[in-house]
């Protein structure tokens, strides 16, 4: 799966901006993500995060369909976000 990487253990990690993902909105995603993903969220330097997203039960079956959803949501939760600021 292009630009995430995926060490042993089915987790996928990705370091992102908080300027692009809120916190906020990275939150609301692992709520509606937690029966199909383990999610941490970590800060990683100046306005950065590493989320390590791992697809669990159902969801682990096809696991890059559920980190590109989860990325989704985040993203489209942060886009509605800025749209009622």
């Amino acid at each position: 799966m292009a630009g995430f990487a995926q060490p042993e253990g089915g987790e996928y990690c990705r370091t992102v901006s908080t300027r692009i993902y809120s916190r906020q909105a990275l939150v609301a995603a692992q709520a509606a993500f937690r029966q199909h993903c383990k999610i941490t969220i970590q800060p990683s330097g100046q306005d950065q995060v590493a989320v390590a997203v791992k697809p669990i039960g159902e969801a682990a079956v096809d696991p890059g369909q559920a980190v590109l959803e989860f990325w989704n949501f985040a993203l489209d939760t942060e886009a509605q976000r800025r749209l009622e600021a």
